[in-house]
C-alpha cells in the first residue's frame, strides 16, 4: 500500500513538473515576443515589408495614377518622383519594400494592372543576386523562388541561403528583430546618441534601406566628408552582405524579364540605372563583376528593344563622391542632377 501511495505521488508530482516547465516555456517566449515587437517599435526598424504612396497626390494630381515605379531605395534617393509625376501629370503609385528587388517587385507589379505606363529603377546592386531581401520570405511565393533556382542552378550554399528566407520569415512573427542583428545595432547606437545629445548623422548604417515620405531628397551629407576608417567599415558590412561574392544572373534577372515582359503587353516601359559610389565600386567590384553587370543590361538591350533604357550611372558628374551621402545612395545635390537628366530623357518637351 505505501509503494502504491509513493508511486502515486511521483507520477503526479512528475505531471506537475512538465506543467510548471511547459507554463515557464510560454511566458518566456511570451516575454521576448512582447521585447522583440517593443524593440522594433522604439529603434524605427522595418518589420512591414509594404508601403504604399503616391507621387503627384501632394500636386492635386488628378487620381487614379497612370504611372507605376518599381525599384528600392537608390530608385527614391536616386530620383525626386513627385517632381517626375510633375512633369508627367499623373500620379506615380508605388508599393515600397526595404531592400529589395526584382523578385519582391514582381509581386507587387501583379497588384497594379491597369496602371498602363512603368517605371524600373534600379542600381548594380539591387540586381546583384547575393544581396538577398528582408522580406523575400514574406512576399515571394516559395514556388516561384524554387523554380528560379532551379533554372539558374546555382550552388548548394546559396540555395540554402535563399530558402532561409521562409522559416526566419514565420519566425518573425514572433519575434519581429530575428536576423536583424544589423538594424538592431544601429538602432541602439542612434538611441545612446540621442541620449547624450550627440548628433546621429554620422552612425553608420550598413546598407538598410529607409523609405522616407514622396517630398524630394533633404539630405546633404557628403560621401566624400567622411573619414577613411568609416568608409572602410561601411565597406565591411557591404562585403558581409554579400558573402564577398556577385552575380548578375540568377533569381533577379528572371524575375526582371518577367517583370518587363508583362509591362511591355500594358504600356510603354522605361529603365533607369542608378549609380553606385566610386568608394563601393573600387572597393567592392572587381573587373568582372563589372563586365557581368554590362553584359545584363545588353540582354535586356536585345530581348527588349522597346523599353527605353536611361543609364544615369554614366553622367560623368555623378561619379564623385561628393553627390553621395554613403555608399550606395545620391544626396540631395546628386538626386538633382539625376533627375534633370532622367526628365529630359522620359518627359515629353512643352508645347
Amino acid at each position: 500500500m505505501g509503494h502504491e501511495v509513493l508511486a502515486t505521488k511521483n507520477r503526479s508530482g512528475g505531471g506537475g513538473t512538465w506543467r510548471e516547465l511547459v507554463l515557464v516555456l510560454a511566458a518566456a517566449v511570451a516575454i521576448a515576443s512582447l521585447s522583440g515587437h517593443a524593440a522594433v517599435a522604439r529603434l524605427n526598424l522595418k518589420a512591414s515589408p509594404v508601403h504604399y504612396r503616391e507621387f503627384g497626390a501632394a500636386s492635386g494630381l488628378p487620381a487614379p495614377p497612370r504611372a507605376v515605379v518599381f525599384g528600392a531605395s537608390p530608385a527614391f534617393d536616386g530620383l525626386a518622383w513627385q517632381t517626375v509625376a510633375e512633369c508627367l501629370g499623373t500620379r506615380i503609385a508605388n508599393w515600397g519594400v526595404p531592400g529589395s528587388s526584382p523578385c519582391e517587385w514582381e509581386v507587387t507589379q501583379k497588384w497594379a494592372p491597369e496602371i498602363p505606363k512603368t517605371f524600373v529603377v534600379f542600381s548594380l546592386i539591387d540586381l546583384d543576386d547575393f544581396f538577398l531581401c528582408d522580406f523575400q520570405g514574406d512576399l515571394v511565393p516559395l514556388a516561384t523562388t524554387l523554380g528560379d533556382l532551379r533554372a539558374a542552378s546555382p550552388s548548394l550554399a546559396f540555395s540554402r541561403r535563399v530558402l532561409t528566407q521562409y522559416p526566419l520569415a514565420l519566425a518573425r512573427w514572433v519575434f519581429p528583430p530575428a536576423g536583424r542583428s544589423d538594424g538592431v545595432m544601429v538602432g541602439i547606437r542612434r538611441e545612446l546618441q540621442a541620449l547624450v545629445h550627440r548628433p546621429v548623422f554620422g552612425v553608420d548604417s550598413g546598407i538598410a534601406p529607409v523609405f522616407g515620405d514622396t517630398a524630394p531628397s533633404s539630405n546633404r551629407e557628403k560621401l566624400s566628408d567622411w573619414p577613411v576608417a568609416r568608409v572602410e567599415r561601411q565597406l565591411e558590412l557591404v562585403r558581409a552582405g554579400c558573402l564577398g561574392r556577385h552575380c548578375f544572373t540568377g533569381p533577379k534577372k528572371r524575375a526582371l524579364w518577367r517583370m518587363l515582359t508583362r509591362a511591355t503587353q500594358r504600356g510603354p516601359v522605361v529603365v533607369g540605372v542608378v549609380p553606385m559610389s566610386p568608394e563601393y565600386t573600387a572597393g567592392s567590384l572587381a573587373a568582372t563583376d563589372l563586365r557581368s553587370f554590362e553584359s545584363l543590361l545588353e540582354d535586356l538591350r536585345t530581348a527588349f528593344p522597346q523599353v527605353r533604357l536611361v543609364r544615369l550611372d554614366g553622367l560623368a558628374e555623378l561619379g564623385r563622391s561628393e553627390h553621395f551621402y554613403d555608399l550606395i545612395h545620391l544626396n540631395q545635390t546628386g538626386q538633382q542632377i539625376a533627375t534633370a537628366e532622367f526628365m529630359r530623357q522620359v518627359c515629353p518637351p512643352p508645347r
